[in-house]
């Protein structure tokens, strides 16, 4: 992958760039209903409902049932539930495809945004805790197993 994060123009975001880099933002377990819009690796336009699994000011991950690849530029734009409270609309922005996995009859899609626009409309952290990652678990458990052996060992 390059050093530069590009836009749907072809042109740097340096700032979206130097966040996937550094890629330590908190990811949250957030479901949103979200539009997804770009075009199949076929070069067919497609346009779908579907929400997310988690979110960060740069990023989600959610569910398609369109095969999209690596390095796809796709169009995301929230929009509110039924049951839910109205948020003030925002715009679509641009995501690059960073992620496709095979999950039963979809794909589990990995995105970074490409542009510094509001995307969620809602502030991250009060909606939900982060997501634990993998990375974050292991830290998690080493602490832990230190502090056992501390305690055995002062005992």
């Amino acid at each position: 992958m390059s050093d530069h994060h590009k836009d749907a123009t072809g042109l740097d975001t340096p700032m979206a760039s130097v966040h996937l880099s550094e890629r330590r933002e908190a990811r949250y377990a957030i479901s949103f209903e979200i539009e997804v819009s770009g075009l199949t690796s076929d070069g067919l336009p497609f346009h779908e409902r579907t929400t997310t699994i988690n979110v960060s000011k740069w990023g989600c991950g959610f569910f398609s049932s369109v095969a999209l690849s690596t390095d796809d530029i796709v169009s995301v734009r929230r929009v509110c539930k039924p049951d839910e409270p109205p948020v003030p609309e925002q715009p679509p922005a641009f995501f690059q495809v960073m992620r496709v996995e095979r999950k039963g009859q979809g794909w589990l899609i990995g995105a970074w945004k490409m542009g510094g626009e509001e995307v969620w409309g809602a502030d991250l952290e009060k909606l939900a805790k982060p997501a634990e990652s993998r990375l974050e678990s292991r830290k998690q458990r080493g602490a832990a197993q230190r502090s056992v052996l501390r305690e055995k060992k002062d005992t």
